[in-house]
C-alpha cells in the first residue's frame, strides 16, 4: 500500500508539472496566434489564470497572494490606507492618461494595477513579520541578480547602467505601478499559481524537489516571454531562447523561494518591481 501511495503521489506530481507546462503553452500559443503586444499579452493572462486557479487547481483566489489557506486575513483601516496609497499611481494613469486618450490596452493595464494596488495593501497588512524575515535573503538575491544582469548588459552594449538623479522620481512611480500590477499580472501567475501548483504549501517535499520545482517554474516563465521578445540584429532564435531561460531562471528561483518562505506575494512582487523599475530607467544618461 505504501509503494502504491508513493507511486500515485509521483504520478499526481508529474500531472501537475504537465498542467503548468500546458497552461504556459496555451498562453504562448494565443499570444502568437493573436499577435498581441506585450501589454495585451499580459492582460490575456487574467482570464487564463482565473480558469487555472478555480477549474484546474480548485483553490480559492486568495491563495494567489497568500500561500497558507489557514492563515486568518483581516481588512482594517491600516489595510485600507495601504491600499489607497498603492492605488494612487494606477488611478492617475487610468483616469488622467489612458481613458481620456482612449488607449484601451493601456487602460486595461492601469485597471489591473488599480485592482492590484488594492489587493497589495490588503496582503501587505497581513504579512507576518517572522515570515517576511525568512524570505528576505532570497528576495535580496533575486533583486541583486536582476540588477547585475541589466548592469552587465548595459556595459556590454556600451551604455551607462546608471540612472540620472533627476529621473529618480520616475523610478519611484515605476516602482509603485509595477508593484501594484504584479498582484494581478505575471508574478501572481508564475509564483502565486504555478509555483504553488507543483510545490503546494500543504505537502511535505524534499530539498531536491524544492529546487527542481523552482527551476522548472522559472524556466517556463522565461519561455513565456518568447512571443513578445524581438530578435536583436544578428541574434538567432536559439540565442534568444537561451538568454530568456538563463535570465529568468536566475531571477525566478530566488523569487520562488521568497514566495514560499514569506508566505505572501509581497517580496516576489517587490523584487519584480525593483528590477523592472531599474530596467525601465537605466542608461537614460545617453538620452538627456
Amino acid at each position: 500500500m505504501i509503494l502504491t501511495a508513493n507511486k500515485a503521489n509521483k504520478i499526481n506530481l508529474f500531472v501537475r508539472y504537465l498542467e503548468v507546462a500546458g497552461f504556459v503553452a496555451i498562453w504562448m500559443a494565443l499570444g502568437w496566434l493573436l499577435r498581441l503586444d506585450s501589454d495585451a499579452y499580459l492582460l490575456l493572462g487574467v482570464p487564463l489564470l482565473l480558469l487555472f486557479q478555480l477549474v484546474v487547481r480548485h483553490r480559492p483566489v486568495r491563495q494567489l497572494w497568500v500561500r497558507d489557506p489557514e492563515q486568518p486575513l483581516r481588512f482594517d483601516w491600516v489595510a485600507a490606507v495601504l491600499s489607497l496609497v498603492l492605488m494612487a499611481v494606477p488611478a492617475y494613469l487610468l483616469f488622467a492618461f489612458a481613458l481620456p486618450q482612449r488607449l484601451w490596452v493601456d487602460a486595461g493595464w492601469a485597471l489591473c494595477a488599480l485592482v492590484g494596488g488594492g489587493i497589495a495593501g490588503w496582503v501587505l497588512r497581513n504579512q507576518r513579520a517572522d515570515a517576511l524575515k525568512r524570505g528576505l535573503p532570497s528576495f535580496i538575491v533575486a533583486v541583486l541578480i536582476g540588477w547585475a544582469l541589466f548592469i552587465v548588459a548595459a556595459l556590454l552594449s556600451g551604455r551607462s547602467p546608471m540612472v540620472a538623479l533627476d529621473r529618480m522620481p520616475s523610478v519611484l512611480i515605476d516602482l509603485l505601478k509595477y508593484f501594484a500590477v504584479t498582484f494581478v499580472l505575471e508574478e501572481v501567475a508564475f509564483r502565486g499559481a504555478l509555483d504553488s501548483h507543483i510545490y503546494p504549501p500543504s505537502e511535505k517535499s524534499t530539498r531536491i524537489h524544492a529546487w527542481v520545482s523552482a527551476i522548472f517554474v522559472s524556466a517556463v516563465w522565461g519561455l513565456w516571454h518568447w512571443p513578445i521578445e524581438a530578435l536583436e540584429p544578428g541574434q538567432t532564435v536559439v540565442e534568444l531562447v537561451a538568454l530568456l531561460l538563463i535570465v529568468h531562471t536566475a531571477i525566478g528561483v530566488p523569487s520562488s523561494f521568497s514566495w514560499r518562505q514569506s508566505g505572501t506575494l509581497v517580496l516576489p512582487a517587490l523584487a519584480h518591481a525593483l528590477i523592472d523599475a531599474y530596467s525601465e530607467r537605466r542608461h537614460v544618461l545617453e538620452h538627456d
